[in-house]
């Protein structure tokens, strides 16, 4: 069996699934824009360099190239440049397609050309969608809209355009076979769209080969201490964690945002709360695990997500999570010694935790023993071998 993956810019998940096709001899190609430029570490992956790889690189060089222009029009972090590079990625798949390949394994938003060829040939259609579908986006968008207006300038899914939806859902029609991370992604799919393919759930992994938190006394004293790693923007539900706050006295906590702030939501949240926080913006992946390992909890209040892949990371570093239930945390916690499950949209339910949390300092310390424990069995290798066996069934079964 030979089978192609492609994605525009590649991620941990990513990585993984391609990983998880090259050690099984499966993986024909990997077709991405940039991996390890002139031998660097960004957009690497050190056990796929020398898998069999073909780069793209002409578009997303020029984009990183607009990154630094002043002129907002311009620059290159515009999601019209992105999708422009994802779309030239997809292009150059649907072009190297033949009858001698079995399968694609395509991401949403740059499958369309792909899966096109992919017909033609007669070529099996995987697609991953790594978060919840658009049309739940949007209803979620306007609830939020609802509540406060001012909302709207960050909301990124109300303002794609009609290609790019319609790009999207002609390749959930047209896919074979759907691969969902979490229960939630599968739900808002199969509410919105009457899927003629397969569609199944199989939830991401995670590194445990990192040592755990080491809890002491000194952690029973003192303000807890709250860890949020992500983008900075309405989508994670950063605002109903504000909320939640506000209604304890200040010194409570220590809030710790740590990502990439969508312009503008900072100076939104800022007149609108007075909650103190450290903004740290983006980290690495080893300034990740410090921080969680020196926090005491990872807040996850997220309105709409695929998985999260943050919250499984912390459970590894032995640190319980507090997260909604639109995102892979039912699909993770099915105890409530291991973490949090709170509603998406209700501040008093974060606040309700929270307060526990500060009262009863000694639960978290055992939760965070249970969360370790249970992020080590949904390692990444485990993740791999169930991925392999759900396309090499689903090819079989198709013969």
């Amino acid at each position: 069996m030979k089978i192609i993956v492609s994605h525009p810019f590649g991620n941990p998940n990513v990585y993984q699934a391609t990983l998880a096709f090259y050690e099984s001899a499966l993986l024909s190609k990997y077709h991405t824009c940039l991996f390890a430029p002139l031998g660097s570490r960004h957009r690497s992956f050190p056990a796929l360099r020398n898998a069999p790889m073909e780069i793209h690189p002409g578009r997303e060089v020029l984009r990183l190239i607009l990154n630094n222009l002043p002129i907002s029009s311009l620059n290159g972090r515009r999601q019209s440049c992105v999708d422009w590079v994802a779309c030239g990625v997809d292009l150059a798949v649907a072009k190297c397609l033949n009858r001698e390949i079995d399968a694609v394994y395509c991401y949403e938003d740059s499958a369309f050309h792909t899966f096109q060829a992919a017909e033609h040939c007669g070529v099996r259609k995987f697609y991953e969608l790594p978060i919840g579908y658009q049309d739940e986006a949007k209803a979620i968008a306007n609830e939020e809209l609802l509540r406060d207006e001012g909302l709207g300038d960050f909301l990124s899914c109300l303002h794609e355009s009609r290609e790019k939806v319609d790009r999207k859902r002609c390749e959930v029609l047209s896919a074979d076979h759907i691969v969902c991370p979490s229960t939630y992604c599968y739900s808002t799919l199969m509410k919105h769209v009457d899927v003629p393919g397969r569609v199944s759930v199989l939830p991401y992994g995670c590194d445990c080969s990192n040592s755990p938190r080491l809890w002491s006394a000194d952690d029973l004293l003192g303000p807890l201490k709250l860890l949020f790693v992500g983008r900075l923007d309405p989508r994670k539900g950063i605002h109903y964690l504000f909320q939640a706050l506000e209604k304890f006295p200040p010194g409570c906590f220590i809030l710790t945002l740590a990502g990439r702030w969508v312009p503008g939501y900072r100076e939104w949240l800022l007149k609108r709360y007075r909650v103190e926080f450290t903004d740290l913006g983006q980290v690495d992946g080893h300034q990740t695990v410090d921080l969680m390992r020196r926090s005491h909890l990872l807040v996850f209040p997220s309105l709409f997500e695929g998985f999260g892949l943050v919250l499984l990371e912390a459970m590894a570093c032995g640190v319980p999570i507090l997260a909604s239930e639109r995102t892979g945390a039912p699909d993770i916690i099915r105890d409530k010694r291991e973490g949090f499950l709170v509603r998406a949209a209700h501040s008093d339910d974060i606040a309700v935790v929270l307060g526990h949390a500060l009262d009863e300092r000694k639960e978290l310390a055992e939760m965070g023993i249970n969360a370790r424990r249970k992020a080590m069995s949904m390692s990444w290798s485990a993740y791999r071998s169930r991925l392999v066996g759900l396309v090499e069934n689903d090819v079989k079964g198709t013969q």
